[in-house]
C-alpha cells in the first residue's frame, strides 16, 4: 500500500512539473514595427515640432491615426504587412500633403515568448509638396526598435 502511495505521488508530481513547464511565459518586448519620422524645419536643419499634426491612413477607408497632435517632433507610422505600399495624409499646421511609401515585408522573430512580427524595408517614397519640402530616409529598415527612419522637412 505504501508503494502505491509513493507511486501515485510520483506520478502526480511528474504531471504537475510537465504542466508547469508548458505554461507560456509573458512577452515583455515590443512587437509592433513602426516607422519613426522626425520633423525638421527647412532651411535650419534643426528638429522642430509643427504646431499641429494629424495623420490619416488610406486603406479601404480613411481612418485617423493621429488627430491634432500638438508640438510633436516625432511620429510613428504603421505600415501594412499585407501590402507593398502605404499612403498617409499628413496635415501639418493646417496644410495637407499625401505621402506614399513602397516597401518589402519580412518576418522577424522577436523571441520565443512573443513569437514573430513583421518588419519592413523602405524601397521608395513619393509625396506632394504643399508643406513638405523633402523626405529623407535615414534608415530604411523598420523594426520594433522605434528609431528614426525618416526625416520630414517642412
Amino acid at each position: 500500500m505504501k508503494n502505491c502511495i509513493i507511486l501515485y505521488c510520483s506520478i502526480f508530481l511528474a504531471i504537475s512539473a510537465m504542466m508547469i513547464s508548458c505554461v507560456p511565459q509573458t512577452c515583455n518586448e515590443k512587437t509592433e514595427s513602426l516607422a519613426g519620422a522626425t520633423f525638421y524645419k527647412t532651411g535650419t536643419g534643426k528638429i522642430e515640432a509643427p504646431d499641429t499634426v494629424s495623420i490619416f491612413c488610406i486603406k479601404e477607408d480613411i481612418s485617423v491615426f493621429y488627430q491634432k497632435l500638438l508640438k510633436r517632433a516625432i511620429i510613428y507610422l504603421p505600415f501594412d504587412p499585407s501590402a507593398e505600399k502605404c499612403t498617409f495624409i499628413l496635415r501639418i499646421n493646417q496644410t495637407t500633403d499625401t505621402v506614399t511609401f513602397n516597401y518589402t515585408t519580412f518576418p522577424y522573430l522577436v523571441s520565443k515568448e512573443c513569437g514573430y512580427t513583421y518588419c519592413f524595408s523602405v524601397t521608395g517614397y513619393w509625396s506632394t509638396k504643399n508643406i513638405i519640402d523633402t523626405i529623407i530616409v535615414v534608415n530604411n529598415r523598420i523594426t520594433t526598435g522605434n528609431e528614426e527612419n525618416m526625416r520630414i522637412f517642412y
